[in-house]
């Protein structure tokens, strides 16, 4: 339930706090004195429109924050915006610059607009004739009739979508193969000619540099010999006498002078070593002499594979490898399509034979609610001052539509129709109903869904447009059969519904060269007084005062809803 809202500088409240209570709330006050000011602040921080001309004159911002109690689903969105939860209060803030920029807030965290509005979807619905535009939207119909239908209904649906989902990808693979066929149809002279041709080659990777490289060795035969022969001779000519010489030189040196081990071990060392050099040179010379044939191989084998990177537009061997894999598998895939094609037009088949059999029965189920919504509607509805008025929820079931005309819904078109007259034709609401019995229509769907899936809080404004009298006693009463099953918050001016109230809010306002509006919590003699000006403006009238204590006496045949202690929340301060 919301439990808190504070504004700073909206509109004409300068500065105010209000706490709401468990059950039917009222918010009442003069015209002019910023009653709908509260509707704009909630639905500041819901994320709605921010206007820059709500910023009060000569403030620098306009802020409004509203605490409410936390619930399963919205804790667990908070979770997957990676924003920490607390267990005694959700804070929603929004603030205003003069220059239309706006910041939100949500438990301290910084939040976009579309989040705010995410998580207080899961917290309060709020209704006022600008608002209830949605209840003509065919989608709001249709969900309004399933969540009437409650959780084993709501479960077929599911069914509904998970059939609908998974005939729709079945489609979309049958579709994507269908193309991949096609494209290999028309490009398999091309497909076949690589595979024909880049097979046999048993090409390796990096087998190109190893090519470039043999082929630079074999253009230089001549050089090559000619440089390896005459390290061969420097070689013998070094390893001559004058090593021999040295090698005994160095031996009688460390028998006289140990010190000098190290150096006749190194000498040693690179004796071996030259002779090593000495025999690999001699083997590399004999290479030179291999088979002269061996340029003219290695310079066809380059061309060769030099040609098939060119006509298949291969930048090495990697590119030419991986697009002769491709072609093999689309080949394989083309040979082998129309046993594919079978395989993938049966799992499509099925999957859209179990939508329609799940549509079938959604359908038949949501006939035999949408009866029961008629009529439960239909009997609220004339309560509250329509007293001819019918209900009718249509459905439109057209069980041969194409599946690609389908929705995960089902087959059914859903129309709420709406006639205020007895006899009168039953017209879609949107051509039907005013923004009064729209209002009205709304707040008997919601008194009737309450008892299935009741929403935390819900706000209504002016749903007690053009009416009066008895009537409005009943528009009263069902508001606060509504606040039985959750938080109610109503605008209203008219003393017959503020009476049915739990918990009254007044707004007043005051003009010293600036108007300010100032907001209160009314103890009982204060909504006497308060209700006895909204009967005839005369508030200290003894007659005005006893026809209140009449209306407020109402409220003791309506059983109340149990008003159970809060825990003690934290402020919901508007943000910085």
């Amino acid at each position: 339930m919301l439990q808190e809202i504070r504004i700073k500088s909206l509109g004409v409240i300068a500065e105010s706090t209000v706490e709401f209570a468990p059950g039917f709330n009222v918010i009442t006050g003069e015209t002019g004195a910023g009653k709908t000011m509260l509707l704009t602040a909630l639905s500041l921080v819901l994320g709605g429109k921010a206007d820059a001309q709500l910023v009060r004159a000569g403030a620098d911002r306009a802020a409004a924050a509203a605490s409410f109690t936390p619930t399963s689903e919205a804790g667990a969105l908070l979770l997957s915006m990676d924003i920490e939860e607390d267990e005694s209060a959700i804070i929603l803030g929004r603030s205003l610059n003069p220059d239309g920029r706006s910041k939100g807030v949500l438990n301290g965290a910084p939040a976009t607009g579309a989040q705010l509005a995410q998580v207080g979807a899961h917290l309060i619905s709020i209704h006022a004739q600008n608002s209830n535009g949605a209840l003509r939207r065919a989608t709001t119909q249709r969900d309004l009739l399933d969540a009437y239908g409650g959780e084993e209904h709501l479960q077929l649906l599911e069914h509904v979508g998970m059939c609908f989902a998974k005939a729709h990808r079945a489609m979309e693979d049958l579709a994507i193969f269908e193309t991949e066929v096609q494209a290999a149809d028309a490009q398999r002279n091309e497909l076949q000619e690589l595979v024909e041709k880049v097979g046999p080659l048993d090409l390796k990777i990096g087998e190109i540099d190893s090519i470039k490289s043999d082929r630079e060795r074999l253009g230089h035969l001549d050089l090559l010999r000619e440089l390896a022969s005459a390290i061969v001779t420097s070689l013998e000519s070094i390893a001559g006498e004058h090593l021999g010489l040295a090698e005994r030189n160095f031996d009688q040196l460390q028998r006289v002078d140990s010190t000098a081990m190290d150096l006749s071990k190194r000498f040693a060392s690179l004796v071996i070593e030259l002779g090593d050099i000495e025999s690999e040179t001699r083997r590399y010379l004999t290479k030179l002499d291999a088979d002269p044939t061996e340029l003219s191989r290695i310079e066809t084998r380059f061309a060769a594979v030099s040609a098939i990177l060119k006509r298949f537009n291969a930048q090495d061997e990697s590119d030419l490898l991986s697009k002769f894999t491709s072609a093999r598998a689309a080949l394989l895939a083309y040979e082998d399509s129309e046993s594919t094609r079978v395989t993938l037009r049966a799992a499509a088949a099925k999957a859209e034979s179990e939508f329609f059999e799940g549509a079938e029965r959604l359908s038949a189920a949501r006939k035999g609610i949408a009866l029961r919504l008629s009529t439960a509607v239909t009997t609220e509805i004339r309560e509250l001052a329509l007293p001819h008025s019918t209900f009718h929820v249509e459905i439109t079931t057209d069980s041969s539509i194409p599946f690609e005309k389908a929705h995960a819904f089902g087959v059914d078109e859903i129309e709420f129709r709406f006639t205020a007259h007895t006899g009168g034709a039953l017209l879609p609401i949107v051509k039907a109903a005013s923004g009064g019995e729209l209002s009205r229509l709304m707040l008997a769907i919601e008194v009737v869904l309450a008892s299935i899936d009741p929403v935390p809080t819900y706000v209504f404004d002016e749903v007690d447009a053009g009416v009066g009298g008895s009537a409005a006693i009943e528009v009263g009463r069902r508001l606060a059969m509504l606040g039985k099953h959750s938080q109610v918050i109503v605008v209203t001016h008219l003393p017959q519904v503020a009476a049915w109230a739990d918990h009254h809010v007044v707004i007043t306002k005051e003009s010293a060269g600036v108007t300010v509006s100032n907001v209160a919590v009314l103890d009982d003699p204060a909504r006497v007084v308060e209700i006895a000006r909204m009967l005839g403006g005369i508030s200290e009238s003894e007659n005005a005062q006893a026809h209140a204590q009449e209306l407020l006496a109402l409220r003791a045949t309506l059983e109340r809803p149990t008003k159970g202690a809060s825990k003690k929340k934290p402020a919901a301060t508007p943000s910085a």
